[in-house]
């Protein structure tokens, strides 16, 4: 069996889609072959693209300090560009990711071992 070349946008949906169908896809995809190689121009793309709409993002919220002044900042980016349907993909990876992580309360921790 031959190895597989992993291509951009497979290595979008691995790395920055958690839990979700397409990860899982993707992942069972390579899975059926013994060795994968990931080729420079994938890295290449993959950071001038996805990696880098997620970090307009992300320095979007930075910088505005408010989920509704970045919402009304991506609302503006021009109709049906990458980076506005990006950045909404990472709005959702964002909220599936804290959904799926336990809170830990520091007024609880600290009761619990003054407890102990």
């Amino acid at each position: 069996m031959s190895d597989a070349y992993v291509e951009t946008t497979v290595l979008t949906d691995i790395l920055l889609k958690p839990k979700t169908p397409k990860k899982e896809r993707a992942q069972a995809a390579l899975a059926r072959y013994p060795h994968t190689l990931l080729p420079v121009y994938s890295i290449k793309e993959w950071k001038a693209g996805p990696l880098n709409n997620y970090a307009y993002l992300h320095d979007k919220l930075v910088m505005t300090g408010s989920l509704r002044d970045t919402l009304q900042a991506v609302s503006v980016l021009a109709r049906g560009s990458y980076r506005q349907a990006t950045s909404m993909e990472a709005l959702a990876a964002a909220a599936t990711l804290s959904m799926s992580q336990s809170r830990i309360y520091a007024g609880l921790r600290s009761l619990v071992c003054a407890l102990a």
